[in-house]
């Protein structure tokens, strides 16, 4: 306060005295500190130096749909796929619209009725509304081969959830891989019914298909070298 009150009758400095100290100010920065938390905390996990490719449209999910649910009603959101939601429709009401538990506390300490916060929860809704939209032209949600990576996590591994691994070594491999799809496919479903791979499932996925790679029957032959191969060149995307 000291260097505003030094400069007090400097128009500037006093309208931005003003300003900081406005309820619609102080309100849009709690508001931000809330949103750009969530968004901060996906950058950072995406910058990891372990891979992540896995677990990039999933994340990416959770993302959109937890700012779509603060603003979009829970049963379009529920029954539309993300490339087809319609931004601008089944909107909440406006008091309605989720901001963040700092704001409402704010709100409430400051007494602030609903009529006082419309042209606020508008912006934050248009904020929403911008911030979904660049994220699903960033992201190709339908992607065949981002949509199948979580299929190589080590849970999904040895659940044995996932009857074959074609679709993606048709996609992304070349044409000389489909020689060894039946061994392929054949050491992934193998997996799921091996009790030292089970023993592994916990371990980071790099460190997962490391392990994976090592292992050898009776004979000394290694017994998922086709599918490692396979995996570990995905993962260095």
């Amino acid at each position: 306060m000291g260097d505003f009150e030094a400069g007090y009758g400097n128009e500037n400095i006093q309208f931005i005295y003003n300003q900081l100290n406005s309820s619609d100010m102080k309100l849009y920065f709690i508001f931000l500190s809330y949103a750009l938390k969530i968004i901060n905390e996906v950058n950072i996990e995406m910058q990891s130096e372990d891979a992540r490719m896995h677990v990039l449209i999933p994340r990416m999910t959770q993302l959109y749909k937890q700012f779509c649910r603060n603003f979009i009603k829970k049963e379009a959101l529920d029954e539309t796929s993300i490339p087809n939601l319609n931004l601008s429709d089944n909107h909440l009401q406006v008091e309605q619209i989720y901001c963040g538990t700092e704001v409402e506390i704010y709100c409430h300490q400051a007494k602030l009725t609903e009529s006082d916060l419309v042209p606020f929860k508008q912006n934050v809704k248009n904020f929403y509304i911008k911030f979904c939209h660049d994220l699903r032209k960033r992201i190709n949600f339908n992607d065949v081969t981002l949509n199948f990576l979580p299929k190589f996590s080590p849970k999904n591994v040895i659940s044995g959830a996932t009857n074959s691994i074609l679709p993606i070594i048709t996609k992304i491999f070349p044409e000389k891989e489909l020689i060894n799809a039946s061994k392929i496919n054949s050491e992934f479903r193998a997996l799921a019914d091996y009790a030292e791979v089970k023993s592994k499932k916990e371990l980071p996925i790099c460190e997962f298909w490391a392990e994976v790679a090592s292992f050898k029957n009776e004979l000394g032959e290694y017994m998922f070298g086709n599918i490692s191969r396979i995996v570990q060149g995905i993962l260095s995307i």
